[in-house]
């Protein structure tokens, strides 16, 4: 839950506030994606990304998709 919310804080906003004034191509969107699930799991996924994908509620850590 620690690194998601690293993400979520640090790493999302940089990347959101600089998106409306560049197009970015989806390309670079499936990079820095599999970017942050690396950070997360230090190598290959360890749990199936709809499992850290899903709500809280639902036994998942909230993650984010493709923002």
């Amino acid at each position: 839950m620690g690194k998601i919310q690293i993400i979520k804080t640090f790493a999302i906003p940089k990347l959101m506030f600089r998106a409306p004034v560049i197009s970015i191509p989806n390309e670079l969107v499936k990079e820095v994606n599999s970017i942050f699930y690396n950070f997360i799991w230090n190598g290959k996924d360890k749990v199936k990304r709809c499992a850290l994908i899903s709500d809280i509620d639902k036994c998942g850590l909230k993650m984010l998709d493709r923002y």
